[in-house]
C-alpha cells in the first residue's frame, strides 16, 4: 500500500462519500459510459441485459464495486493493511479468472474518475482532488497488476 497521507485520505473519503449518496444513478451512469466507449465489454457481464438504466443487473454490479472501492478507502484510513491486501488479492483474483487486464480496469477508472468530475463539478474535484484519486488508482492497480 502506497503512503497516503491523512488529508488525502480525508479527500477520497469526503468526495467518494457524496458519490456514492445516489449509488444507483452513478453506478447505472458509470456503467452505461464504460460499455459506450468499449462496447466488448458487455461480453464480461451477461446479466446486463436490455436497457441499462435502472438495471437490477447494474445496479446490483455497480452497488457491489462501489462498496469495495468504500471498504478500500476505509482500509487506508484505518490504516488496516492486512486487511487492504486481502480485499486487493480477493479484487485481483476475480480479475485475473476472468481474464479482466490492466488495460481494461484502466478504462473502467478513467470513466469513474471522469464521472466523479462530471457528478461534483470542478469545485470538489479539484486538481488536487484529481491527483489524489489517481495516486489511489494507481496504488491499487499496482497491487492487483504487480
Amino acid at each position: 500500500m502506497s503512503k497516503m497521507s491523512g488529508d488525502e485520505l480525508a479527500v477520497l473519503r469526503k468526495t467518494w462519500d457524496i458519490y456514492i449518496t445516489d449509488m444507483a444513478t452513478n453506478g447505472c451512469d458509470a456503467f452505461i459510459r464504460l460499455f459506450d466507449e468499449n462496447p466488448t465489454f458487455r461480453a464480461w457481464f451477461p446479466k446486463m441485459v436490455g436497457e441499462l438504466r435502472d438495471n437490477p443487473a447494474v445496479i446490483r454490479n455497480a452497488e457491489s464495486d462501489f462498496l469495495f472501492i468504500s471498504g478500500l478507502i476505509d482500509n487506508y484510513i484505518e490504516q488496516d493493511k492486512g486487511e487492504a491486501r486481502k480485499n486487493l488479492a480477493k479484487w485481483s483474483g476475480c480479475h485475473h479468472k476472468n481474464n479482466v487486464t490492466a488495460e481494461m480496469l484502466g478504462k473502467f477508472r478513467d470513466v469513474l474518475l471522469d464521472e466523479l468530475k462530471i457528478k461534483l463539478g470542478p469545485e470538489v474535484m479539484d486538481e488536487a482532488t484529481n491527483s489524489t484519486w489517481a495516486k489511489f488508482f494507481e496504488t491499487v492497480m499496482a497491487s492487483i497488476y504487480h
